[in-house]
């Protein structure tokens, strides 16, 4: 499966080149999502750093690309690669001075970081004295068609899908932004042809009045023609019944074209009125394009965009200080007292021996046996005296070699305390050193933990106002709703004012029938009166003519009215169907963004 079929089934867009979002900026999502998984990730979960690391060298520097895992040096070798312990770049002269106390050596190398690259002390070289650097290194390469659980470098595939979460999180605030540009743009068509037919209606309305004043024109005509009948002839009892009844008909029918005039005046009124209602609803639909509904869309778009841009730039962790376990190292090496011994010999002058007279002159640890002898045995003091003098010579002698190798021992261990105390004074340096690296962690971490705090509060106040200018679209949607809902209702009323004035305006030809039938009785009764009775029948002809031709206006208004609904009806269903979309797009944004932001809460922690 490639990635953009993965981002298609958790978003229900169709991309290609021309969409919203296009596969071009999928991609970019995409490249976007596989930093801001890394950058979340490791700083949740430490320990997966490594699965996103590559390893370089070279023989100058390294340009950062992410989080470093380890900096070593060659040491004229590529198999013997010296750990690099980090150091503050203001101390890079220093390093390299063997007099100061921050001195790097090749045993034991620095690395500092300046100007976006990695630079070790010393300064790495040629001739296997190589810089090489395992650090974070982002995917820039990766597009919508690389196959998911193989396409991303240096990533576990187990993560994989948190990047497609985070493309399809992006591409639905695309295409909630597209919808801010073209949201109901068939709407605003049903809406203005639904005021199209309104507005006909209106002028529909007027023929009908037009013409019912001109039928009731013929009508007051006939009636003075029956006037002049019945004032003609002998008033007998049936003609002038026939007559009186012919006027009565013919004022139902003035009387009921008033009324029908009347509701006609009327459904024009209402006409007026439901195509406010549509105006303003025709209004809001143009908002989503242009307008406070557009800057809404526009500033929810807008704040969401903010709020991804701070979450794909998260503060860098402080990288974790290297701490070497102290001791002091002893360079110099401790005297030892040698004893001086007579002759080489290994026994003791004090050692008291068998000796036999006369021999073993050397053998000075017989020497006090012999003594004895002269004194006990020979009674010889004389020779006795000697020997003992002998005895004093050499332990004379003894002290004296003893005082000399004291004198050595002592120099020596002097020389010896001098460089043990150096060596202390070292490790003393040394301690505050790496406690002046924990103190400085400490300060960044610090920092680094209000930087944070910092940035969800921005996140936050992004995402509040987001959902405040989304709510104020619901309440425009919602608005624009109620218009249409009461522009139905008063095109209902005109619908039902017309097929009042229509029932009028068939009372009326009913009317006039009855009065044609009159009308014949009197002409049937006197041929006196027959030119005036054939001017009456043409004036109610012509009325009831001008009474069809408003019935069949009525028919128009009718039909008129009902093609409205029904662009209504469309001008619904849109709405409906567009709100329904845009809040199935939020919705299903935020499921999206809540099991993508799960996967980075660290081992232990409290959800």
């Amino acid at each position: 499966m490639q990635f953009e079929e993965q981002v298609e089934a958790l978003t229900g867009i169709a991309i290609d080149g021309s969409s919203d979002p296009t596969q071009t900026e999928l991609s970019a999502f995409l490249q976007d999502g596989v930093k801001d998984v890394v950058n979340r990730m490791i700083e949740a979960r430490p320990a997966e750093l490594s699965k996103f690391t590559a390893t370089t060298n070279s023989t100058s520097s390294i340009t950062k690309t992410g989080k470093i895992l380890s900096v070593v040096r060659e040491h004229d070798s590529t198999s013997i690669l010296r750990k690099c312990t980090a150091i503050d770049p203001g101390d890079r002269y220093e390093a390299t001075d063997v007099d100061s106390l921050l001195y790097r050596s090749k045993t034991s190398p620095g690395f500092y970081e300046l100007d976006g690259a990695i630079y070790t002390v010393p300064t790495a070289g040629s001739g296997n004295n190589g810089i090489v650097v395992t650090q974070v290194h982002y995917d820039t390469g990766l597009v919508y068609g690389d196959t998911v659980g193989s396409g991303i470098d240096n990533f576990p595939t187990e993560y994989e899908y948190l990047v497609a979460l985070y493309a399809a999180i992006q591409s639905l605030q695309a295409a909630m932004g597209d919808m801010s540009g073209s949201f109901n743009a068939d709407i605003g068509t049903a809406l203005t042809a639904t005021n199209t037919e309104l507005d006909e209606t209106q002028a529909v309305c007027d023929k009908i009045d037009a013409d019912l004043v001109l039928a009731k024109a013929e009508i007051v005509l006939a009636k003075g023609e029956a006037a002049e009948i019945a004032s003609n002839t002998d008033n007998s009892s049936d003609f002038e019944t026939a007559c009186d009844a012919m006027v009565t008909e013919l004022n139902k029918v003035d009387n009921v074209i008033v009324e029908a005039s009347t509701e006609f005046d009327k459904v024009d009124n209402v006409i007026v009125e439901a195509s406010t209602e549509y105006d303003e609803a025709k209004n809001l639909s143009a908002a989503y394009g242009s307008g406070a509904i557009a800057t809404a869309l526009d500033a929810i778009q807008a704040n969401v965009d903010l709020a991804n841009t701070i979450v794909d730039s998260p503060p860098v962790p402080p990288d974790v200080p290297t701490l070497s376990a102290q001791s002091v190292s002893i360079t110099g090496t401790a005297p030892v007292y040698t004893k001086p011994t007579v002759q080489g010999g290994s026994d003791e002058l004090t050692d008291v021996t068998a000796g036999t007279l006369g021999s073993a002159e050397t053998d000075f640890d017989e020497w006090f046996h012999i003594a004895g002898q002269y004194l006990e045995d020979q009674e010889d003091a004389e020779l006795a005296s000697a020997q003992l003098q002998k005895i004093a010579t050499y332990i004379s002698a003894f002290s004296q070699e003893m005082t000399s190798a004291m004198n050595a021992f002592n120099d020596a261990n002097v020389e010896y305390q001098a460089i043990l105390q150096k060596d202390i004074k070292d490790a003393d340096l040394s301690d505050a050193n790496e406690a002046r690296k924990i103190q400085k962690y400490s300060t960044e971490i610090a920092e680094y933990q209000a930087e944070l705090g910092e940035m969800n509060q921005r996140v936050q106040g992004y995402l509040n106002t987001a959902q405040g200018y989304s709510n104020e679209v619901q309440a425009y949607a919602t608005a624009g709703q109620t218009f249409i809902n009461t522009g139905n209702a008063y095109l209902a009323e005109a619908n039902a004012i017309a097929g009042q004035g229509s029932a009028y305006i068939s009372e009326a030809q009913a009317y006039i029938s009855q009065a044609q039938g009159y009308a014949a009785e009197v002409g049937a009764r006197s041929t006196f009166v027959g030119a005036k009775s054939q001017a009456v029948q043409g004036h109610i002809s012509t009325a009831q003519s001008y009474v069809a031709s408003a019935q069949g206006f009525a028919s128009e208004v009718q039909s008129k009215i009902n093609i409205a609904n029904g662009y209504i009806a469309e001008t619904t269903a849109r709405l409906q169907s567009d709100v329904t979309k845009y809040q199935w797009f939020q919705e299903q944004s935020l499921r999206l963004k809540t099991q993508y932001d799960a996967a980075f809460i660290s081992p232990g922690a409290s959800e």
